[in-house]
């Protein structure tokens, strides 16, 4: 006598069957936005440095009340 599988348990392959395709699917996705990540991501030839912002923050004036209301603004746990 051979076996017939219960429908419940056809339903069962068959949505496995189809969970499998589609993590197939979002892995290829995944290996496809990866190598385009890697082809545009642009390297920086040097870090950026401190000496490498002179000039924007020249004519700012940063005074005592500035760094008062900053610390008010700055949750307490992060001073």
């Amino acid at each position: 006598m051979a076996y017939s599988p219960k429908p419940q348990e056809t339903d069962a392959h068959l949505l496995l069957d189809m969970m499998q395709m589609q993590f197939s699917w979002l892995e290829r996705e995944m290996n496809v936005l990866r190598q385009m990540i890697r082809q545009t991501s642009i390297k920086a030839e040097q870090p950026r440095t401190f000496a490498s912002l002179r000039g924007v923050w020249q004519g700012v004036v940063v005074s005592e009340a500035d760094f008062k209301t900053s610390r008010l603004t700055i949750p307490e746990g992060l001073i």
